[in-house]
């Protein structure tokens, strides 16, 4: 197996903030491997950690976890890693003989390897995921991957919330109106706020979308900057068009006028967790 050493990169914020387009940028660059979507440590970490609150929210069995993989695959990555994750988990288990009691962070790190061996081999810098709700796991994940790298991305609460309400509308954890939205919003991005220097200054940056939307070209050379690689991040091959920014203004009128003011708020503060 190759020891290089990898740093594992995470891609983190709160649903509809841009994630998964700025995650498609970075995952073409030569020196990156990270897998969109990627859920695989998530769900593990939840199971493992056994963490209470989150337990309405994931599946507990290697099989759940393989069939919501399969749900919705992985992409950004050139190999069925739903299978290698759980054939490799499967596999370290057995050589293990472990129960989850006594799983501890050296067997996810050596569970890490594994599953991403063929990526190691080649001239990679990072190797990562992008899934949403590894935010949730803010507080855990630098006392499992102490040399891990994060970026944390943020979107304006009115713009997230009209994005929730029309693109989730059939979806059964589609928020029920603007303010549902928007207090959803507050308790992911407050865990950020909370937690952010367990990280690092060196090791996290932090990306409004907005300014992304603005200046595509300097948001992506402060990422390249930050990850250290010198090829610069190819632009071509995502359109950041539809992603407008102001869309949500139209429901300033009916959000709760303290709620957001709150929200606001906290997107202030925001910017001022940058770590680069």
């Amino acid at each position: 197996m190759n020891n290089r050493q990898i740093s594992p990169l995470f891609l983190i914020g709160y649903h509809r903030s841009g994630t998964t387009l700025i995650s498609r940028l970075i995952s073409n660059h030569q020196r990156v491997r990270l897998a969109v979507n990627g859920k695989l440590f998530y769900y593990l970490i939840c199971w493992l950690y056994n963490n209470k609150t989150h337990l309405d929210k994931m599946h507990l069995r290697i099989d759940e976890i393989e069939y919501a993989l399969r749900r919705k695959p992985v992409s950004g990555l050139n190999f069925d890693l739903a299978k290698v994750f759980v054939d490799t988990f499967k596999q370290l288990n057995e050589e293990l003989e472990a129960s989850p009691s006594t799983y501890s962070k050296a067997f996810l790190k050596e569970l890490w390897v594994r599953v991403y061996k063929y990526e190691l081999q080649k001239e990679v810098m990072f190797i990562g995921e992008k899934y949403n709700e590894n935010l949730l796991l803010i507080n855990i994940l630098p006392s499992i991957f102490e040399d891990a790298k994060i970026i944390f991305i943020y979107r304006h609460p009115l713009d997230v919330s009209y994005s929730m309400l029309t693109s989730f509308r059939e979806k059964i954890w589609a928020p029920k109106n603007v303010n549902d939205s928007i207090l959803k919003w507050l308790e992911w991005n407050l865990l950020w706020l909370e937690h952010f220097q367990l990280f690092k200054s060196i090791d996290r940056h932090v990306v409004c979308f907005e300014s992304f939307l603005d200046q595509e070209a300097q948001e992506c050379n402060k990422i390249q900057r930050f990850l250290k690689i010198k090829e610069e991040i190819d632009r071509g091959g995502e359109d950041i068009q539809p992603h407008k920014k102001g869309i949500g203004e139209q429901l300033r009128s009916i959000a709760s006028v303290s709620l957001l003011a709150e929200a606001e708020n906290l997107y202030l503060k925001l910017a001022e967790t940058n770590g680069t």
